[in-house]
């Protein structure tokens, strides 16, 4: 799967290549479920999407998160042009980001899932 993954980002730039396999190799680490679909990967949570990401030319990867619209983690944007309404925030990583600082908005996106589905078992 991360081969198909990486697919996306084939012709347009290996720098991008490290980031995606942190974020794709962060997210199943956290017992997530990885799919590709024609333009971006997704993840859920037992069934939960929790995040999205798109690859953007050779520029950046932007990374639609499950995290409430309103949350102020420093480099979140709204992300309503992706049309997610369960994914309504999202960042970018750039080639040479140091990718250790996204750990904290990923860790609270996890546990906001796990805490919904705790709440309220997708059936």
């Amino acid at each position: 799967m991360l081969e198909q993954a990486i697919r996306l980002a084939s012709g347009k730039s290996r720098p991008l290549f490290r980031p995606l396999e942190f974020l794709y190799g962060w997210f199943e680490d956290a017992g997530c479920r990885a799919y590709v679909k024609t333009v971006y990967v997704g993840f859920d949570l037992n069934g939960y999407l929790v995040g999205a990401i798109y690859v953007r030319g050779a520029e950046y990867l932007e990374v639609a998160v499950a995290l409430p619209a309103d949350d102020r983690f420093p480099g979140l944007y709204p992300a309503d042009h992706l049309k997610w309404a369960s994914l309504p925030v999202a960042f970018q990583v750039r080639p040479g980001d140091d990718l250790t600082r996204l750990v904290p908005v990923l860790e609270r996106t996890l546990d906001r899932a796990r805490h919904i589905l705790t709440s309220n078992p997708l059936g």
